[in-house]
């Protein structure tokens, strides 16, 4: 499999395990919400603490753990934790529910974690043995010549990095530095 087919079907599964997650969370919450008194406004509550672990999901997926979108989405998986965990105790009393309570955001969050790091190092486990490695071509000022190949066109981000001997998220970073020095 290669890493690119690895990676999509991560990002893939790890947004159809934050909706799975949701939704087993999401009756535990409301009938939390209900006993706390929210009346009405019980069935918003896990839409607010859920729905913010599915954004914070697609935020670390898609900026590739960037850690503002790790705090958002570890804050509010800890607030599903608690809340699911003392759902479990309060309504069933035993240590067993609370362990069932607890396994969907605490698996997402982990799921999360290995995607993210697939997304970075993936790239560096690849086995190509039949294919004999290119000789890395030396740049005095690599960033430079990353924005040559980009402005050029044609080659991907990854390309670049690999002809260059670096890592794809620095061309990314690069790009993405000059791009908001542009247009500013």
């Amino acid at each position: 499999m290669s890493i690119s087919t690895a990676l999509t079907t991560a990002r893939r599964g790890t947004v159809f395990l934050s909706l799975v997650c949701f939704a087993i969370s999401y009756v535990a919450l409301v009938d939390l919400a209900r006993i706390a008194g929210l009346g009405p406004e019980a069935y918003l509550w896990p839409v607010m603490i859920d729905g913010t672990i599915a954004i914070g999901t697609v935020a670390v997926v898609g900026l590739g753990g960037d850690r503002t979108a790790w705090s958002l989405l570890a804050a509010s998986a800890l607030v599903s934790i608690a809340g699911n965990g003392i759902h479990a105790w309060l309504t069933q009393g035993s240590r067993i529910a609370v362990g069932v309570a607890l396994t969907p955001p605490v698996f997402l969050l982990w799921v999360t974690y290995l995607t993210v790091r697939l997304g970075r190092e993936g790239g560096e486990h690849i086995d190509n043995s039949d294919e004999l490695p290119e000789p890395v071509e030396a740049v005095a000022d690599p960033r430079t010549r990353a924005l040559e190949l980009i402005d050029g066109g044609g080659v991907s981000l990854r390309e670049i990095a690999r002809q260059l001997g670096t890592n794809d998220r620095t061309v990314w970073r690069w790009r993405d530095a000059r791009e908001s020095i542009l247009s500013a």
